[in-house]
């Protein structure tokens, strides 16, 4: 996470450093962006760079969590939730053209960033992100009474990752394919478990965090 010094910063010699680092990630793979081209860029000493930030991980990670919040709280927005969206956001409603291609290199930055992303220290501000909303959820009912809070948002951020770790062992680049296996997990699979309703000769337990009720997000049943 950012230093205090960097949010003490001007907001010009911040924004500088924030269109430095798009500028860099999304022109280069990440293993061939440096500090010293960003800091270049942005024109600071290289030195204050340390002041701010760890390292080139906690700079990525931070600017694109920003994204990530915009893009959560516009699909709370839009459709009062954001695992349960029915179609692709339309980024350049909300984001900027950098934002967007920013966000765009998630996908290709090397497994140990995603880990730290989703399971090093900015894996508390994920939870916030997250743990409003299926406070609702629970407020609702519609949740199972046998997983308790923790244990819910520790399995969709896991999940998060693995669909990341999905795509990759599966090869798959396309941006609307990754969408649509998304939405199908948060949709489908999140909701409703595994299991056929009914299904005959089954005795284990239903696969899924919601509750056997199965009311919608409006408090209704489905």
């Amino acid at each position: 996470m950012p230093k205090q010094t960097f949010f003490n910063l001007p907001d010009g010699k911040k924004q500088r450093i924030i269109e430095a680092t798009y500028d860099e990630f999304i022109e280069k793979p990440y293993e061939k962006v440096n500090i010293r081209n960003i800091t270049g860029r942005a024109e600071i000493n290289i030195a204050s760079f340390y002041q701010y930030f760890i390292d080139k991980d906690d700079l990525y990670l931070y600017l694109l969590t920003e994204i990530a919040t915009k893009i959560n709280e516009k699909g709370r927005e839009v459709y009062g939730s954001f695992f349960f969206i029915q179609s692709e956001l339309d980024l350049e409603g909300f984001c900027t053209q950098k934002e967007i291609e920013f966000e765009a290199t998630w996908y290709k930055v090397p497994v140990d960033v995603m880990r730290k992303f989703y399971f090093g220290a900015y894996n508390r501000r994920i939870k916030e992100l997250y743990r409003s909303e299926v406070m609702e959820l629970k407020a609702k009912g519609v949740l199972s009474d046998s997983l308790d809070l923790d244990l819910i948002l520790y399995m969709v951020i896991t999940a998060m990752f693995n669909l990341q770790m999905y795509f990759r062992d599966h090869e798959i680049t396309d941006r609307q394919e990754k969408v649509r296996i998304t939405h199908q997990f948060y949709n489908d699979f999140l909701p409703n478990g595994i299991l056929k309703t009914g299904a005959a000769g089954v005795n284990g337990p239903h696969l899924s965090i919601m509750a056997d009720s199965k009311k919608n997000l409006s408090g209704g049943t489905a």
